[in-house]
């Protein structure tokens, strides 16, 4: 970690960091209950899978100086390593999580339908909402290097560690094939993100109050999650018609957030709690409904909707930032 004349921020927000991707992904998703994951091995390897490949794609973020759409391309290569090197649900025929969307999409081994769902949720759930929201509480160390060039020399090891896990994890066998074209799809979207995803200068945030229209546009994603999982289960289309209509939408929202000229923060961060917390409560009406811990997995959906309703309302007191009271000069932002 860089020392500087505010480290102690610095490794306040890399710990943050760290330690916030994964129930971000895993305990609001419903995947994993608290109980579950506070066990000690599962809290170390979930803790190893999201917070050290997000913080290293955070660290590049910065380096390059990419843009919102940069971080999101990263966040699809995250996708690709979690679900695909580490997890292999994207060669998995059949189960949970796959559920309705096995076979649809199929080419090979390949899940096409479940990836496109399941890596779009990762660059943004996993990805960019940690983040923003690190960025949001510490923003005097948003624009820092974290990383000196010893530790990220050392950070380099276990990330590269976790590939290895593809071959050694027997429960699920490996793909070779498939592994190599996770690699190249990683490589392309790094390569589009530094090529084409540098920020600019942008517009400084108004003092007043922000509104809480992208909050309920976060919201409103859960109705494309929902969707989505309705689509592939009836099959209405051809799978190429599917995910047509799927980039289609993806390309329509994010036309409108840049002509509406949205900011990390406030905008963005709000948009992203509203996504957070209604997937949340989903993931948690979900698990009640279908009695899988529904006790553990409701109490989990209201803890999160009571910190992201919090969060809203700190960001909308706050919009440059926990305890900031006014906009960023001209041309800066988190």
């Amino acid at each position: 970690m860089t020392t500087d004349t505010d480290g102690k921020t610095i490794r306040k927000a890399f710990l943050m960091l760290l330690f916030v991707a994964a129930p971000l992904a895993e305990i609001l998703s419903g995947n994993v209950p608290v109980l579950k994951f506070i066990h000690p091995p599962a809290f170390v390897f979930l803790t190893l899978v999201y917070g050290l490949p997000v913080l290293l794609i955070r660290e590049l973020a910065v380096a390059k100086n990419l843009n919102i759409l940069g971080i999101i391309l990263l966040g699809l290569g995250y996708g690709l390593l979690n679900e695909g090197v580490i997890a292999k649900t994207l060669t998995q025929l059949s189960g949970q999580p796959v559920g309705p969307f096995a076979g649809y999409g199929q080419l090979g081994a390949f899940e096409g339908g479940w990836a496109l769902f399941i890596v779009f949720w990762h660059a943004l759930h996993s990805v960019l909402y940690p983040v923003l929201v690190t960025h949001w509480t510490f923003p005097a160390a948003a624009k820092q290097r974290w990383f000196s060039k010893r530790g990220l020399v050392v950070a380099l090891v276990p990330f590269a560690a976790l590939y290895a896990l593809h071959f050694v994890m027997k429960n699920r066998p490996p793909v070779p094939a498939a592994f190599a074209g996770y690699i190249l799809a990683q490589g392309l979207f790094a390569f589009l993100a530094v090529r084409f995803c540098r920020r600019k200068a942008e517009p400084a945030a108004a003092d007043k109050k922000p509104s809480l229209k992208p909050v309920l546009l976060g919201t409103a994603t859960v109705f494309f999650y929902i969707g989505n999982y309705a689509l592939a289960a009836k099959r209405p289309f051809p799978f190429p018609v599917f995910a047509l209509l799927v980039f289609g939408l993806i390309a329509f929202a994010v036309w409108r957030i840049a002509r509406a000229g949205w900011r990390p923060m406030p905008e963005i961060l709000l948009f992203g709690l509203g996504d957070d917390l209604a997937f949340g409560a989903l993931a948690g009406i979900g698990a009640v409904a279908t009695h899988n811990l529904p006790v553990q997995h409701g109490i989990d959906a209201v803890i999160f909707v009571i910190i992201f309703t919090g969060l809203i309302r700190a960001v909308r007191r706050a919009p440059a930032g926990r305890g900031t009271a006014t906009a960023p000069p001209q041309g800066e932002t988190a």
